[in-house]
């Protein structure tokens, strides 16, 4: 359905306001969307760009599954249970730190800080639980190309990250 309306809308070059609060229909149907929040448009925009750079980490949590992190910057990086992640804000600013699922891609490898402690098969794609060192747990959603199965150990690598001032709006 949501191809068949979006297929409608571009043949007859009509302008619709689609209301929806299943946000996977907003970001496959839409060319602009806009995220309201207490009746108030608090992001919009093309929806890969509001997916992909949330404004705030409320908008980030809203459109899909996201990791977030505080922390305080340090000589140009934030400390992270994943490594240091770069930002040019100064020292000694408190953030958040905002990672997507499928912005983590755990690679089997006998020495791997990580451990596979449960994964869900998808077809298209899994999405894996790993325990770090410290014993935290994280969620990464990886290509069933990369198979991986509960007990394999796994080094990780970070694909991207977004690093938000916390403010109260922000961490809102």
């Amino acid at each position: 359905m949501r191809r068949e309306l979006r297929r409608i809308l571009k043949r007859a070059g009509a302008t619709a306001i689609f209301v929806t609060h299943d946000q996977s229909e907003a970001l496959a149907i839409a060319d602009i969307i806009a995220v309201m929040r207490d009746g108030k448009i608090i992001q919009a925009g093309l929806p890969d760009d509001v997916y992909e750079a949330p404004d705030t980490a409320w908008v980030a949590r809203f459109l899909g599954d996201a990791l977030l992190m505080r922390g305080t910057v340090s000589d140009g990086s934030v400390p992270t249970v994943l490594g240091d992640i770069d930002t040019p804000l100064p020292t000694g600013t408190s953030v958040d730190v905002m990672i997507r699922p499928e912005w983590i891609a755990p690679q089997v490898e006998d020495s791997g800080e990580g451990k596979v402690i449960d994964r869900e098969f998808y077809g298209h794609d899994q999405r894996v639980e790993i325990e770090l060192p410290g014993g935290e747990r994280i969620e990464a959603l990886v290509p069933t190309r990369n198979r991986m199965a509960v007990g394999d150990r796994v080094a990780i690598e970070l694909v991207d990250a977004i690093v938000y001032e916390r403010t109260a709006e922000r961490s809102a």
